[in-house]
C-alpha cells in the first residue's frame, strides 16, 4: 500500500512538474516586437477662437439686445499640398443656462479675412448670420494658393445677443461652437 502512495505522489508531482516545465518553456517562447505610430497634425485646423464677450444685462421684462465688448476672432493655419478649394467656418451657438436653458439669438455682422505674415491673395465669402439656439450659420468661405495662416475677425461693433424677457438675475453661460470644414477636391 505504501508503494501506490509513493507511485501516486512521484506520478502526480511528475505530472505537476511537467505542467510547470511545459509553461515555462510556453512563456519564454513568446517574441515581442515594437509597434510605432506617428501622430502629425491635421493640414488644416483651427488655431485659436476669441469668444465675443457682452456688457452687463439689467433684469427686464422686455427682450433686449446686448452689444459686444470684445471682437470674435478666428485663427486658421492651413498647410495643406493642394490649396485649391476652400475651407469654410460655420458657427453654432447652444442655450443660455442658469440651471434653466434660455433661448438666445446672436448676430454676427459680416467679418473679414486677412493673410497672417506676408501679403497673399485670398478668396473669401464673407457672410452675416443670425443664429439662434442649436442653429448653424456660415460665416466664411476662404481660400487662398499662397497664404498658411488666416484670421477671420468680426469687429465688436457687428456683434448683437439678444436674449428674452423675464430673465431673473444671476449669471448665465451659453456655449459656441466652431466648425472647420475642409472642402474635398472633385476631380
Amino acid at each position: 500500500m505504501k508503494w501506490k502512495k509513493i507511485n501516486f505522489l512521484l506520478l502526480t508531482g511528475g505530472c505537476f512538474l511537467l505542467i510547470f516545465c511545459t509553461a515555462e518553456v510556453a512563456a519564454h517562447a513568446q517574441v515581442e516586437t515594437p509597434v510605432a505610430i506617428n501622430i502629425i497634425e491635421t493640414p488644416i485646423r483651427l488655431v485659436k477662437v476669441r469668444a465675443p464677450t457682452f456688457e452687463t444685462a439689467h433684469v427686464s421684462s422686455k427682450r433686449q439686445t446686448l452689444k459686444a465688448t470684445g471682437n470674435f476672432e478666428i485663427q486658421v493655419k492651413d498647410l495643406r499640398q493642394s490649396k485649391t478649394t476652400p475651407w469654410k467656418l460655420l458657427y453654432q451657438l447652444t442655450n443660455f443656462s442658469n440651471g434653466k436653458k434660455y433661448s438666445a439669438t446672436i448676430n454676427l455682422g459680416k467679418g473679414t479675412v486677412r493673410a497672417l505674415g506676408e501679403e497673399s491673395k485670398i478668396t473669401a465669402m464673407p457672410h452675416a448670420v443670425s443664429v439662434g439656439a442649436n442653429e448653424t450659420g456660415t460665416l466664411v468661405t476662404a481660400h487662398s494658393a499662397e497664404a498658411s495662416d488666416y484670421l477671420y475677425r468680426v469687429d465688436k461693433q457687428a456683434i448683437a445677443l439678444t436674449i428674452p424677457g423675464n430673465l431673473p438675475a444671476g449669471k448665465f453661460t451659453g456655449k459656441q461652437t466652431v466648425l472647420l470644414l475642409n472642402t474635398p477636391e472633385v476631380n
